[in-house]
Formats: structure tokens, C-alpha cells, sequence
């Protein structure tokens, strides 16, 4: 059996310049950390269309309708949906919901497209060996000038270096 090992971690960092700063600081008392970066899944948003018209004119005909009927509304000029129209773009499911179940009782063919979303998270990683170093004290410490921060542990082969971003 394999156990993986597990790499102590300090973050949150709302801030690259933060988290260099305590690392710098860590640096300065003989402790070895590194900068990683995160990518995590955030909530999506929810985009309400008409899908793409079989020409550009027809695509502002349709336009031109909605808008004389007050529709909140604008052409999508590129992409996988160019030619379609607009309807709005919702970061809250159920105001994506009204717009969309309130077109289609208009009678028009309305979409929702979830539209995925991510964040990137910055910690300071401990060098193997390093976090029997850092003592409550200094913990406490750091995180008095920077609320929100958490320590944990992680499998060290689930943390993507920031090294490794472009």
C-alpha cells in the first residue's frame, strides 16, 4: 500500500503580494515555503439566447422585434452563437429562470446556456520538513495581519505549482 505524502499549507491569500510577504517573512526565520496556485470551480453563469438565425439579416429582424416589444436585448456577433440574440446574462439561476420561462410564454425559443466559471486560490506551501518550524505563536502571528487565512493539510500531488501557470 502507498501512502502519499501530505505537504502543510498556509491560505487562502486574497493577494499575491500577501502571500510573498509572509513567505519572504517565514524566509527571513530560516523556513522554507513556496507559492502554489489553485484552480477551483466557481458557480457558474447562466446566459438566456434565442439561438443563431440562418443569416445575419435575419438575426437583426429578430432583433429589431424584441426591441420594439421593450425586450431587453442585443445581437451576438461572435462566436458559437453568432447570429443568435441575447436575452441576458445571470450569475443567479432562478433570475436566468424568469427571463427564460417568460420569452418562451412570449412564444419565443429560448436557451440557457451555463456558461462554467473558476478562481484561482494562492497558498504558501511548506518544503518537506519545514512546518516543524512554524509554531502556534508564529501562526498566530501571521494571521493577525491577514484575516482569513487557514493552515491545513493536503496531498502534496494535488497542488499545481504556480510555476507552472503561463
Amino acid at each position: 500500500m502507498c501512502i502519499r505524502d501530505r505537504c502543510w499549507q498556509i491560505g487562502p491569500f486574497k493577494e499575491d503580494i500577501s502571500a510573498k510577504q509572509v513567505i519572504s517573512r517565514l524566509s527571513a526565520l530560516d523556513i522554507v515555503l513556496r507559492l502554489q496556485s489553485l484552480e477551483l470551480p466557481g458557480e457558474p453563469d447562466y446566459w438566456v439566447h434565442l439561438p443563431p438565425q440562418v443569416s445575419r439579416k435575419a438575426a437583426l429582424k429578430l432583433l429589431r422585434e424584441l426591441q420594439s416589444k421593450k425586450i431587453d436585448s442585443f445581437l451576438i456577433s461572435e462566436g458559437e452563437l453568432a447570429n443568435g440574440i441575447s436575452l441576458g446574462f445571470f450569475t443567479q439561476e432562478t433570475r436566468a429562470n424568469t427571463v427564460f420561462e417568460q420569452r418562451v410564454k412570449d412564444g419565443y425559443a429560448a436557451k440557457i446556456k451555463i456558461v462554467p466559471r473558476s478562481y484561482t486560490e494562492l497558498w504558501a506551501v511548506f518544503d518537506e520538513g519545514e512546518y516543524g518550524k512554524f509554531s502556534d505563536t508564529l501562526w498566530g502571528k501571521i494571521r493577525e495581519g491577514n484575516q482569513g487565512l487557514e493552515r491545513r493539510k493536503n496531498y502534496c500531488d494535488k497542488i499545481a505549482s504556480a510555476d507552472n501557470f503561463d
